[in-house]
């Protein structure tokens, strides 16, 4: 009995320590357009042009514009409602943090009224008008780098 206490106070250290380091890293963005459904606002043009039946947030982070799919609809359980458009100014600055599951790229976005929502980054344009997404992964640049 002894032996398996030992064990799981080493792996709950061990899990707290791993947790501690791994700090989320913010980068300053500029609130674009959004929240908003998709369906009424532009996200732009040929090969840039994303659908969705969710609301999306437009950020502009380095030199880059990004399109996250905020994803309230659907499901039988949806607690959040939708996103009030007085928490996120447009032209605002806010803070980006930007992760990856399954191969696809993620914001984690705070507003400067303290509001965050998490989107799934669907388009991503660089100053070339170049659109760096496909069906389920962007390609990597600095801006948008975990670390």
């Amino acid at each position: 009995m002894k032996k398996r206490n030992v064990t799981l106070c080493l792996l709950l250290m061990l899990t707290c320590a791993l947790g501690a380091v791994a700090k989320k890293v913010y980068k300053e963005g500029t609130l674009l357009a959004g929240p908003a459904k998709a369906k009424d606002t532009s996200l732009g043009e040929g090969n840039s042009q994303v659908t969705t039946k969710n609301w999306i947030m437009v950020v502009h982070v380095g030199s880059y514009r990004y399109v996250g799919d905020v994803g309230r609809t659907g499901g039988l359980f949806n607690p959040k409602g939708k996103p009030k458009t007085d928490d996120w100014p447009l032209n605002s600055t806010i803070q980006v943090h930007f992760f990856r599951r399954m191969g696809s790229l993620y914001m984690e976005l705070k507003s400067p009224t303290g509001k965050e929502e998490t989107a799934w980054v669907i388009s991503k344009v660089g100053a070339d008008g170049k659109e760096l997404c496909g069906k389920l992964k962007c390609t990597k640049t600095a801006e948008d780098d975990e670390d």
